[in-house]
């Protein structure tokens, strides 16, 4: 007999040693929930969260940080999979969380917060890891949030998702795509598939499906409107959203912003622009949860900016969340 055929848990021939916050694929996320580890410590943090998210927060900025494998992202990870509470193998998420947290102290007031946040809430999470090798940040942070919602959506990541993002807004998506199938014999997911068939295939159904409402001047105008892509456009395109949509919340979980920031792939009052213009949306509805290495005043230390610059970027952090090393010893001798 093995050492693993004596355990509960089953332990995979490999360990995953850093966690890929856009990776949400169900077995993924079953094997991660079913070996996570929630100290008291972290239960705390969880209540803290679970509580300003039932709340009506004006100030909607999340920074989480601690040390390289602190379990930070982890931590991010599985908070945004309990907003999202997706169905996991049949069983809903926050129930595989709850079996988590047997012997806690926190606990029957950590599942009374998120059962409220289940019953109250829809909510779509967008991941980023803006720290990960090949993502560039092109036209400002805004427009990169922007994609990567688009990408959430199941839509294209240029201005052709714009393009489908706006078809949706116009409640125009399913006749286009009815337009395709009648046009070509084929899915619009296929010929989405095909990138050289997009513009073509996009310009006959507009032509033939909508005269006069979508152009090729259309696509120009969302061209150059990436072009100058601003925090506020971002709000006002995730308001109209959220007006059309079974989604209520909106949640971007952005990774590895402190070591970005550090190598000035981001600026820090960019950051502070798209926090500002996502709270602005109101009613705790879109949320920015930036995770660090570094505590945010330590980032704001070393930024070398003005007093009055750093003040406005702490008052869109409000709520701040530290994973120490004692979370780290307590999770190894768990899982010994």
């Amino acid at each position: 007999m093995l050492l693993k055929d004596l355990l509960e848990v089953e332990i995979p021939d490999e360990i995953t040693h850093v966690i890929d916050v856009q990776n949400t694929r169900e077995e993924i996320v079953e094997s991660e929930i079913s070996v996570y580890i929630v100290t008291n410590s972290l239960a705390k943090n969880y209540l803290t969260l679970a509580q300003r998210f039932n709340s009506l927060e004006k100030e909607t900025g999340v920074w989480l940080s601690g040390f390289y494998g602190s379990g930070k992202s982890y931590f991010a990870k599985v908070f945004g999979q309990l907003l999202e509470n997706r169905t996991i193998k049949g069983t809903p998420f926050i129930e595989r969380f709850f079996a988590r947290l047997h012997g806690l102290q926190d606990a029957a007031l950590i599942e009374n917060e998120i059962r409220g946040l289940a019953k109250k809430h829809k909510t779509h999470i967008v991941y980023i890891d803006i720290g990960k090798k090949g993502v560039i940040i092109q036209n400002g942070l805004s427009y990169t949030l922007f994609k990567s919602l688009l990408h959430s959506l199941g839509f294209m990541t240029d201005k052709y998702g714009f393009v489908e993002f706006e078809l949706y807004l116009n409640n125009d998506l399913d006749n286009f795509k009815k337009g395709v199938e009648s046009l070509k014999g084929m899915t619009w997911e296929e010929v989405k598939n095909n990138h050289m068939m997009v513009a073509p295939v996009m310009k006959q159904v507009f032509e033939k499906s909508f005269p006069g409402k979508y152009t090729n001047d259309s696509i120009q105008r969302l061209e150059d409107t990436i072009k100058s892509f601003s925090p506020d456009l971002l709000a006002e395109l995730i308001k109209n959203y959220l007006k059309i949509s079974k989604t209520d919340r909106l949640i971007f979980i952005v990774d590895e912003v402190s070591e970005s920031v550090a190598l000035r792939k981001i600026d820090l009052l960019d950051l502070q622009g798209v926090t500002e213009s996502l709270s602005s949306v109101g009613a705790g509805k879109v949320w920015t949860f930036a995770c660090a290495q570094e505590k945010l005043d330590d980032v704001l230390r070393n930024s070398g900016s003005s007093m009055n610059e750093l003040s406005k970027v702490q008052d869109r952090f409000k709520t701040r969340l530290h994973l120490s090393s004692n979370d780290v010893n307590e999770v190894i001798e768990e899982r010994l």
